[in-house]
C-alpha cells in the first residue's frame, strides 16, 4: 500500500466481518516460508468475535509488524503474537526481543519518516514509512495502534479493530 494512496483518500476499504485467527495463521505461514530460522508463537483462542475490517489491509499491517519484529530481534528469538478481545474490540499484538524503544519514541515511531536510529551506522535500514502506513490503515478502519516496551526487553506493537457486532 502506497503512502500516496492512503494520504490522498484513494484508499478503498473492503470492510466485512471476518475471523482474525485464520488471517493471522496465513500471514505467519507466509513469514515462516521466508524466515526459516525464526520461530513464531501463534495464539489458539477459539471463540473470538469477528472483527469488522478489511482483511487484506489487516494482513498487510500484521505482515509489516512481523517484518519489523524479525528485523529487530536477535536470531533465534521467538516472535510472539497474541490476540485478546472484549465486547467492543479485538486486539492483536506482536512482541519482539530487540532493544525496545526509547520511552520518548513510543508514539513517534508512527510518524511519517521517523526512525528510532537515523544514523548511517544502523544495521537495519528503511524509510520510516511502514509504521506510518500501519497507523493510517488501522485508523481508517476505526481501530487504534500503539507500542509499549516489554518487561525483560523488546517492544510490543498492538492494534485493535472493532468487533463486527458493533456494526450490525
Amino acid at each position: 500500500m502506497s503512502t500516496a494512496r492512503v494520504e490522498s483518500g484513494e484508499l478503498v476499504l473492503q470492510l466485512e466481518p471476518f475471523s482474525v485467527l485464520p488471517m493471522v495463521q496465513q500471514v505467519v505461514d507466509e513469514r515462516r516460508a521466508g524466515a526459516s530460522d525464526r520461530s513464531f508463537r501463534v495464539p489458539i483462542k477459539p471463540g473470538l468475535p469477528l472483527v469488522y475490517a478489511d482483511r487484506d489491509r489487516v494482513a498487510e499491517v500484521l505482515t509489516n509488524l512481523l517484518d519489523n519484529a524479525d528485523k529487530y530481534s536477535p536470531r533465534g528469538q521467538d516472535i510472539t503474537i497474541e490476540v485478546q478481545a472484549d465486547q467492543t474490540e479485538v486486539t492483536l499484538s506482536v512482541r519482539d526481543h530487540g532493544r525496545g524503544l526509547p520511552p520518548g519514541d513510543l508514539e513517534r515511531v508512527f510518524d511519517k519518516f521517523y526512525r528510532v536510529d537515523g544514523s548511517d551506522s544502523q544495521t537495519t535500514y528503511g524509510y520510516g514509512l511502514g509504521l506510518y502506513v500501519c497507523r493510517q490503515l488501522i485508523e481508517a478502519q476505526g481501530g487504534r495502534i500503539w507500542a509499549e516496551n516489554a518487561l525483560g526487553g523488546g517492544a510490543i506493537f498492538y492494534f485493535s479493530l472493532p468487533v463486527a457486532s458493533q456494526h450490525a
